[in-house]
């Protein structure tokens, strides 16, 4: 009973242990994937002003 009660405890300590580092992960993946977006969208942009330039000088 008291290896159970003991191993009970591991396995919460265990999980919290995975939630809060599965939290942080997904965090992490959104501000990659939000940063990408960012990065893509002022990409975008730019191009589409240094067209809009071109066209205008030509």
């Amino acid at each position: 009973a008291l290896i159970n009660g003991h191993i009970r405890r591991l396995e919460q300590f265990i999980e919290r242990r995975i939630n809060d580092y599965l939290r942080i992960v997904s965090a992490a993946v959104v501000q990659q994937q939000l940063r990408v977006q960012h990065h893509n969208n002022n990409h975008g942009y730019d191009q589409y002003q240094y067209r809009q330039q071109r066209h205008n000088n030509n």
